[in-house]
């Protein structure tokens, strides 16, 4: 018998002044919310949503992420926006090959504020800080906690397999 597994991972790299100053792979969680928006767009006539976009976990308040959260209640963290584009940032994979789906183009943040970086997410909403109904199709938590400060960029690429 197959087993279908997925897997996703981020690829977070902070460049200042034209170095990269730090880079981490991070695996994700996906959250049931996303589980199931996948499985109702394949088998249950759910609408396919064409933008996915990323953001980043801030350190304050942190407890934890959760499978169970969502994209309107997540009590265990918080969004934090410290870059000056005017939405999340759009995570606009290639087509997918061989059951992998990933950016070849990472996803650029430019930071305009000092602040400290817990995790990342991706949601199908645009809007920063939102807390509507949207899905929260995954978040990740960073090894360490990534200091970020104004002038920065951030690049981030996701890679969502299965196995």
């Amino acid at each position: 018998m197959d087993e279908l597994k997925l897997k996703g991972k981020y690829i977070l790299e902070i460049w200042r002044n034209g170095h990269c100053i730090s880079k981490e792979v991070i695996e994700n969680l996906i959250t049931y919310e996303g589980r199931d928006h996948l499985i109702d767009c394949a088998f249950n006539s759910d609408t396919q949503n064409a933008n996915w976009y990323i953001s980043f976990i801030d350190n304050a308040a942190y407890s934890a992420v959760s499978l169970a959260d969502t994209h309107d209640s997540h009590s265990g963290w918080a969004e934090v926006v410290p870059y000056s584009n005017a939405t999340r940032v759009a995570w606009a994979p290639d087509a997918s090959s061989n059951g992998v789906i990933t950016n070849s183009t990472s996803a650029d943040f430019n930071i305009n504020a000092t602040a400290t970086i817990k995790g990342i997410f991706i949601s199908n909403i645009s809007t920063k800080s939102s807390t509507a109904a949207a899905v929260l199709f995954n978040a990740a938590v960073l090894g360490s906690t990534k200091a970020v400060l104004s002038g920065d960029t951030v690049k981030i690429t996701y890679q969502l397999t299965t196995t």
